[in-house]
């Protein structure tokens, strides 16, 4: 049914087409173990009208979820590179490696697709910038009608050497260990202030040990971030 549907709009691939078709219809007949996400199969952006559909929808394991969405930008370009590129930005921890061929063209996608928008559009400015929520423009920006003094001139122009990169902070100052003063400064900070008994008693439960069925590993809740997926990525890998 969706095979008939996605031909609907203008195809830019037909090679990737027939393998999208093969690949969700795998994903449809087999039902996989490891850990998915669901994914719709009729792009929203392009189908809204299937959003709500059950059978619009398939569970994905994180890898192949990555990869349909490649294939769906293969298939369409425009908006698809948009929504291929979010998924390497996606801060899941799920896949420890993403392939450097397709993050570079997910990239330059995107990025010729937002030049050509802006030379149609206009410069996003202020409001008209979608990344930016609150934009302190005009009356709302802390330099509104003032100017930077000449001393203040000075110091950020000293701040950039002569190759035109800006000097580190730290540059010239010790680091490292805090001094006594410091940490004094640090302690009368926070000496005095109440703490709720929800949080003391968070503090005195012992964090449950935790085991990485992978690598044998234990340790505390950070072993979900760092291994188990993580872990079972590596080999998989080791096996191709």
């Amino acid at each position: 049914m969706f095979k008939e549907i996605l031909k609907q709009k203008e195809i830019k691939s037909e090679l990737y087409l027939k393998r999208y078709i093969k690949f969700i219809n795998y994903y449809i007949n087999n039902n996989t173990n490891e850990s998915y996400e669901k994914h719709h199969i009729l792009p929203r952006k392009l189908f809204p009208k299937y959003i709500k559909s059950e059978w619009n929808i398939v569970k994905l394991p994180y890898r192949a979820h990555y990869l349909a969405h490649y294939m769906l930008a293969k298939i369409f370009g425009g908006s698809m590179w948009y929504a291929f590129n979010s998924m390497n930005n996606k801060n899941y921890n799920k896949i420890s490696y993403i392939n450097s061929t397709l993050y570079s063209k997910g990239k330059n996608e995107t990025s010729t697709l937002l030049s050509e928008l802006r030379k149609k559009e206009g410069k996003w400015i202020g409001d008209k910038n979608p990344s930016v929520k609150n934009p302190k423009i005009g009356n709302k920006n802390g330099m509104f009608n003032k100017k930077h003094s000449k001393e203040t001139k000075e110091k950020m122009s000293n701040n950039w050497n002569k190759s035109g990169i800006r000097e580190a902070w730290n540059k010239g100052k010790e680091t490292g260990k805090l001094s006594k003063d410091h940490k004094e400064k640090i302690s009368k900070s926070t000496k005095g202030k109440p703490k709720s008994e929800e949080w003391k008693q968070k503090m005195r439960k012992p964090q449950k040990i935790i085991k990485c069925p992978h690598c044998s590993k234990t340790g505390g809740n950070i072993m979900k971030r760092w291994h188990f997926d993580n872990c079972k990525f590596k080999q998989d890998l080791s096996k191709v």
